[in-house]
């Protein structure tokens, strides 16, 4: 599972991105703006790499998506929780015996969250995740974790962590 950390910011119209890197990669900066640069999204590196300049690549490339398993274009709370809707929705279709367990005094750290975690007992072609727990900050409002854990390979294992996504010191509207 590869971790990466980043200060990401967001906003809704035109939809727009820009991450700088903490690590790995630490003082890479990213910006996309729908819209414009040709789709592209610009990087800039640190260190050697920045004799190369602000470099411009296509969301879906293979070089963007070396390290990443969605285009930059899907980050953010609104595409992240809209894709666990889809997915739950997806699932409610093909699968009359989902789990769905609500955890009312879930924690992430010192923050009170509400989780909601929705299972399946069988792999079916539909569904790419055994498991996934939306965690909800119960102060803001707002989807602050993502899990989503895969199938086991084995009988008797756990199901194997292959996503999980956290958004901390949020701040709205600045």
């Amino acid at each position: 599972l590869l971790s990466q950390s980043m200060e990401l910011k967001i906003r809704e119209k035109p939809f727009s991105v820009y991450l700088k890197f903490l690590e790995p990669h630490t003082g890479r900066e990213v910006i996309y703006v729908e819209g414009a640069n040709q789709g592209k999204f610009l990087v800039h590196e640190e260190g050697v790499k920045a004799l190369a300049g602000t470099v411009a690549l296509s969301p879906t490339s293979a070089d963007a998506m070396a390290e990443n398993k969605y285009p930059v274009t899907r980050l953010g709370m609104r595409n992240l929780v809209d894709a666990i809707i889809d997915q739950w929705e997806e699932a409610a279709k093909v699968d009359h015996d989902n789990k769905v367990k609500f955890f009312p005094k879930a924690k992430l750290g010192d923050v009170q969250c509400t989780a909601i975690e929705v299972s399946h007992a069988e792999p079916q072609p539909e569904f790419k995740f055994k498991l996934t727990r939306l965690f909800i900050d119960k102060d803001s409002k707002l989807p602050v974790r993502v899990e989503q854990d895969g199938w086991p390979t084995q009988a008797g294992q756990d199901p194997p962590l292959v996503e999980e996504y956290t958004y901390s010191k949020v701040k709205v509207n600045v």
